[in-house]
């Protein structure tokens, strides 16, 4: 068991809760693998998964998983609530890599990619770019430009919703082509089936453990529809609600909580 993750936390009430751990399907562990690969290359890596898969999660546990098998490594997360350009996403990123010291004012895009350059090529960092659907395609060109010069000393995990994929005609994606061709890793996370449900909740907190399985299949198809985000909702009132009774989740317990949670989008 282990403390809520650092980054990438999306469901408010979460942080609160303690004693459940990673979800442990194959997609998860591949993140850390291959995390751990690139930032061993300082290579570049894309995470997708549908909105709510639990993508930004597995990655921040596997940043953390990388920091802890080597401290010189100064982990530097990025992420943003609406689309952003370049020269935005470079003043959010400069004071995380310059010990808080923001931007000059008046420092135009060329301006801010030679600050940035001067601090990614000091320290030893993993640079994950999290909602990167919402950052325009130049934004993410300037963090290939960053990412290419000889000097450089950073990892780039780019993670997003599906619209960063690459589908046929080859090249319809919002990730730029050019930065597509340096990608060294990329993993897709899956949505949960109704099957392997029970055993991954059982395994991501303990109270899931005691609730009847074939329920847990049920709600899965019914109204989770394989997002781990449902169940880390369903998770805080179900932990509200279990505190005070005999700690068992019962199916009354779960038609209680279904019924103040909006279904999954699948």
């Amino acid at each position: 068991m282990v403390s809520p993750p650092l980054w990438g936390l999306h469901v408010p009430g979460l942080s609160r809760i303690s004693g459940y751990s990673n979800v442990e399907t194959e997609y998860v562990a591949d993140v850390e693998v291959r995390m751990f690969e690139t930032i061993r290359d300082r290579a570049v890596m894309l995470v997708t998964g549908s909105n709510g898969s639990g993508k930004s999660f597995a990655t921040a546990r596997a940043l953390e998983a990388a920091v802890a098998k080597d401290p010189s490594l100064e982990p530097v997360w990025l992420e943003f609530s609406s689309r952003v350009q370049g020269p935005a996403m470079l003043r959010s990123l400069l004071p995380q890599i310059s010990n808080g010291q923001a931007a000059p004012v008046r420092a135009d895009l060329v301006q801010l990619q030679d600050i940035a350059m001067r601090h990614l090529s000091s320290a030893f960092r993993a640079l994950v770019l999290d909602e990167a659907q919402l950052v325009s395609s130049g934004a993410l060109q300037s963090l290939r430009w960053l990412h290419d010069r000889t000097n450089s000393n950073f990892a780039l995990i780019i993670v997003g919703t599906r619209e960063l994929e690459e589908h046929p005609p080859v090249g319809l994606s919002k990730l730029p082509r050019d930065l597509r061709s340096r990608l060294a890793a990329e993993v897709r996370i899956e949505l949960f089936s109704d099957d392997e449900t029970p055993g991954l909740l059982a395994a991501y907190h303990p109270l899931f453990a005691t609730a009847n399985p074939a329920s847990l299949s049920r709600i899965n198809r019914t109204h989770a529809r394989g997002e781990f985000r449902f169940w880390a909702k369903f998770l805080v009132r179900a932990h509200r609600y279990v505190s005070e009774s005999e700690g068992i989740l019962t199916d009354e317990m779960c038609d209680i909580i279904l019924e103040q949670l909006p279904k999954g989008t699948r």
